[in-house]
């Protein structure tokens, strides 16, 4: 059974890489510590206030620095179009 994508969630990233893409653009806004995020071969660090933009099917690289945490919003296809719901 596939899990429901959560439309956002404070998380922490761990501490090693990670490589993914989705089909859907995300908004990550740093709230606690650092992390670094690698989007179309140029890699950044994320502190609390700054954020990034990862488009749809981007291939993207991503970790913790230490203690940190994010908020992610994931912004699938159907919420843009209004056809889906922003209820939790």
């Amino acid at each position: 059974m596939a899990s429901e994508l959560k439309h956002s969630q404070v998380m922490a990233l761990p501490n090693h890489p990670s490589l993914h893409a989705h089909d859907y653009r995300q908004v990550v806004i740093g709230l606690q510590g650092q992390t670094e995020f690698e989007l179309s071969g140029r890699g950044s660090l994320v502190g609390p206030g700054q954020g990034c933009l990862v488009s749809e099917s981007e291939l993207h690289a991503f970790s913790g620095r230490g203690h940190n945490e994010i908020l992610v919003i994931n912004l699938p296809d159907a919420v843009l179009m209004g056809e889906l719901s922003m209820k939790q």
